[in-house]
Order: structure tokens, then sequence, then C-alpha cells
């Protein structure tokens, strides 16, 4: 028994020795590859491209932002001194027509505050989408400006330069979003 034990120690051993020695010239192997492998090249338009994404996103970080902090919520000083002095000992009067009722909401407060709950957690979603969204505009804004400039040279589209509706006089305009819309005739 003790000698079957040894046997199987010892063949577990030599697996484990075959296996390690594997990995190890797949290692080797790897290593070779990638220090045998040419530096890339850098191309210097897709450089300054990410650069200049790299600054709006920087620019639109360091834009102030137009949420206020909780603590400038506006709370009369009469209200926070009677919260100090009092706290929540002292209990609102009930009104007289709710004094001798039943009150039977303790069976939907639950349905009404996990309905509240989602509808403001919905409105906070959206109001995150609408952020997003605003800040990539402006993002795209930004980087649209770094990439153009301040030219004054008015752009065209194939060829075809944007003309103003004065100088038509009932020709169709080439517009360069594609919508293709002519003039009115004139009359």
């Amino acid at each position: 028994m003790q000698r079957s034990i040894t046997k199987s120690e010892v063949r577990m051993e030599q697996m484990m020795d075959q296996k390690i020695q594997v990995i190890h010239k797949r290692l080797d192997a790897f290593e070779l590859r990638v220090l045998h492998r040419p530096a890339p090249t850098i191309d210097v338009t897709t450089f300054q491209r990410e650069l200049s994404s790299l600054y709006a996103d920087i620019i639109a970080l360091l834009a102030p932002t137009e949420s206020k902090p909780e603590y400038a919520l506006a709370v009369p000083k009469d209200e926070v001194v009677m919260t100090i002095l009092f706290g929540d000992t002292m209990q609102p009067p009930d009104s007289s027509r709710a004094t001798g009722k039943c009150h039977r909401s303790d069976h939907t407060s639950g349905v009404d505050e996990a309905r509240q709950m989602k509808k403001k957690a919905r409105q906070q979603l959206e109001v995150t989408q609408r952020k997003s969204i605003l800040n990539e505009e402006r993002r795209q804004q930004q980087a649209r400006d770094l990439d153009i400039g301040l030219s004054s040279i008015p752009s065209t589209t194939d060829g075809a330069p944007i003309v103003g509706d004065d100088v038509t006089d009932g020709v169709p305009i080439i517009d360069p979003r594609g919508s293709e819309k002519s003039d009115p005739p004139a009359s």
C-alpha cells in the first residue's frame, strides 16, 4: 500500500514537471515574438485627432457644473431652529376631520412609496441622460471647433458652393445636408 502511494506521488510529480516545462516553452516563445516585433509607427493625423478629443474632454471636465450642492437648499431659519430645539418630539396636531376615522393607508403605503421611488429614479435617469447628451454635444462641438479652427471660408460639398437665397432667383439650391429642397417659384 505504501509503495503504491509513493509510486503515484512520483508519477504525479513527473507529470507536473512536464506540464511546467511545456508552459515555460510557450512563455519563452511568446517573449521572443514580442521582442522581435517592430515598433509601431505613429500616424500623426490619428494622434492629433486623439489629442483634440482629449483636450475637449478636459475642457468638458473643467467646465463648471450647473448643479447646486445639497447644503444650499433653501430652509427657513425658523424651521431649522425649531427642528434643533424640538426635533421629532413635537407631533403635528391631528385634523378634526381625521380624528375618528380608521386609517387604511398601511397596506397601500408600500405601493405608493415604491411608485414614488420608481418615478424619482426615472426622473433622475432622464436628467442624467439629458446632461450626458448635452455634454457629448458640447464635446463634439469643441472637437469640431478645434479641427476646423476659426476659418471664415464657406465650405463646399462635392464642389458645389453654398449660395445665399438672395442670389438664386428661383434656381434650385444644392443643400450640403442632402435635403435637396428647391426655391419656391417666383411670382
